[in-house]
């Protein structure tokens, strides 16, 4: 088995789908390859109410997520994975984050919930403005393929 590079890292974005955990396990192949390690992003934002003036506190929110980061990752990887990884909770946008942090990873691999053409439109997407944006070279991965 390869030493892995902690200067090297794959980044994964993660949102608790089934494409994210193909992501993830996409990526600890990639990472034992390439001798990386992984780093499992989640990001979290509180509600906007337009209209209406209510606050929230950060923590239930930022506690949600690193738990439901930490079961993909368990789900993905199993209890002792083969390559490091590393997980990290950030508040903000998903494209933004995940762009920023690009700029100290060798690549970034992220699910695709394979909205349709219209759909995306609408919503937007996380994994284009990633692919347009990011520092790295970015590999989308389907779940359903």
């Amino acid at each position: 088995m390869q030493t892995q590079n902690s200067s090297q890292t794959i980044l994964v974005g993660v949102d608790g789908s089934s494409s994210s955990v193909a992501a993830l396990r996409h990526a600890a192949g990639l990472a034992g390859s390439l001798g990386c390690s992984l780093t499992a992003v989640m990001c979290w934002q509180k509600p906007q109410f337009y209209m209406a003036d209510i606050e929230f506190e950060d923590g239930p929110f930022e506690q949600v997520a690193t738990q439901k980061l930490e079961a993909t990752v368990q789900a993905a990887l199993g209890a002792d994975p083969d390559v490091i990884c590393r997980t990290l909770v950030r508040n903000g946008r998903p494209g933004e984050v995940l762009v920023d942090e690009s700029a100290s990873s060798r690549l970034l691999v992220m699910g695709t919930r394979g909205h349709s053409e219209f759909v995306s439109m609408l919503l937007g997407s996380v994994s284009l403005e990633c692919i347009a944006h990011a520092h790295v070279p970015v590999v989308t991965v389907r779940a359903d393929l």
